[in-house]
């Protein structure tokens, strides 16, 4: 490799270093003024909009409240310890290259995941609905709370090591994956539907509780994987 390849190599590599830090950013929710989502001054070094663009961090580190809107996730979200995000109307839409990651606790109406969703160890997750979609992860954690008073509906992959209660159906649609691992508890109020490519796969030691009249729908090519005998009576 001659001089000017290796000048070149390394100009191009600076300017990509360069291009990433101009356009990577990193905002810090402090709760300085209020907990309003929208005041400009809760936030450091500036406000970054309800629009989170890919590559861009958002950490929640104060308790925030946002109304009537959207955030929609191209990039990261982190929700400290400690830190609560609540809203009656409002809602999170992950897109496929964004991410959600809750160690706080997040209460809100609702939450459509493209992308990735995960419920930290003791974190908890309080929706009126829940969606993931195809190819989207949604992970609830070890003695984490994921919690709906509606519809959870599962097109994507979604792994409870923790707890997880559905207040009515929880739909597995698609080629969807439905993953109960070990010690994990899921409590549904309503129905466990399951289409016939969808797979809901329990560890022995896991459980599946109904609360009322819950009812497991499958179809002649559904696959319910471990220890099927442990869908019982709930508390």
């Amino acid at each position: 490799m001659n001089t000017t390849t290796k000048l070149f190599l390394l100009l191009l590599v600076s300017t990509f270093v360069s291009f990433s830090q101009t356009f990577a950013k990193e905002y810090h929710f402090l709760a300085t003024e209020d907990n309003l989502y929208i005041n400009p001054a809760n936030w450091y070094p500036a406000y970054p909009g309800t629009e989170i663009a890919a590559g861009d961090l958002v950490k929640i580190e104060a308790d925030m409240l946002f109304q009537g809107f959207q955030v929609n996730l191209q990039g990261e979200m982190e929700v400290s310890l400690g830190a609560e995000i609540t809203s009656s109307d409002g809602e999170f839409i992950i897109h496929p290259t964004g991410t959600l990651t809750n160690a706080g606790a997040i209460r809100i109406r609702g939450i459509r995941n493209f992308g990735q969703f995960t419920n930290k160890l003791s974190a908890e997750t309080h929706l009126s609905f829940f969606s993931a979609h195809r190819h989207a992860l949604t992970s609830n954690m070890t003695s984490a709370d994921f919690i709906t008073t509606g519809d959870a509906v599962n097109v994507g992959t979604f792994n409870n090591y923790g707890h997880c209660a559905i207040g009515n159906d929880l739909i597995n649609m698609e080629q969807s994956v439905f993953n109960q691992m070990q010690h994990a508890t899921l409590v549904v109020r309503g129905t466990v539907q399951t289409s016939a490519e969808a797979r809901v796969n329990e560890s022995p030691e896991s459980s599946i509780q109904q609360t009322r009249a819950t009812r497991v729908h499958t179809t002649p090519d559904t696959q319910i994987l471990g220890d099927a005998q442990s869908l019982h009576g709930g508390r």
